[in-house]
């Protein structure tokens, strides 16, 4: 009581003091929100981009997660933990007619509280990146060899072999961690699976025609998509 009495008899020092306190306050103040939105809006620890053509160069890759990233449904997801993303061009056909999409494919790290891996895939258009559509799913965490990841794709692929005209062989499968790609060039039919290797689920297939239309076959099925 006695120190306030003495900051009242004398303005100028009580001035002095209030100045002092904001003086530091301010930074750490600052250094509370710049952490908390780093918090809340994670940058991936890896992104991948997978070529398949000489036509497309790093710079329009990063341009195209650059505009995927201020998405709303992207922010929310990178609120979760540490992630990952895969970016590449899906072309449903490759000869003769033009069809194509933007995949944007990311997957946290680690497993949740509840040992869940949540992910994210988006198709964009491919002139412009906007969005066309997203999916949100969360599977249970379990850590999948490339082999057995392989055997999955397989028998995935097993399930509906005439509507996929390809057979994968082992130079047709490329791993970006905790990405598994199996990508087979139209000729005349060709497919592109993502699998999770930490969940040993697929996240994304679609379909190529050399001279035709393909489909997105998961995760969900859409027929003559580049049509």
């Amino acid at each position: 009581m006695q120190f306030l009495s003495w900051l009242t008899k004398n303005p100028r020092l009580t001035t002095i003091c209030i100045c002092l306190v904001l003086l530091v306050l301010t930074p750490i103040f600052y250094w509370t929100i710049i952490e908390s939105q780093e918090a809340h809006e994670l940058e991936p620890s890896m992104i991948h981009f997978f070529h398949f053509t000489e036509l497309l160069s790093n710079e329009t890759f990063m341009d195209v997660w650059n505009k995927t990233k201020d998405l709303d449904v992207t922010a929310e997801f990178s609120r979760n933990t540490d992630y990952s993303v895969l970016v590449y061009a899906h072309y449903y056909a490759c000869g003769g007619f033009s069809g194509a999409e933007w995949f944007v494919v990311a997957s946290t790290l680690e497993p949740d509280s509840e040992g869940n891996i949540h992910e994210l895939v988006l198709r964009l258009d491919y002139e412009n990146s906007t969005l066309i559509k997203p999916y949100l799913q969360t599977h249970s965490f379990n850590l999948t060899s490339v082999e057995n990841g392989t055997r999955i794709i397989e028998d995935f692929m097993a399930q509906d072999p005439y509507q996929y005209w390809s057979n994968p062989r082992e130079e047709n499968f490329h791993v970006n961690y905790p990405f598994l790609i199996l990508f087979i060039f139209p000729i005349d039919y060709g497919i592109t699976v993502v699998l999770n290797l930490n969940t040993g689920k697929v996240m994304i297939a679609a379909t190529s025609v050399w001279m035709g239309y393909g489909y997105l076959v998961y995760p969900e099925k859409i027929y003559d998509v580049g049509s």
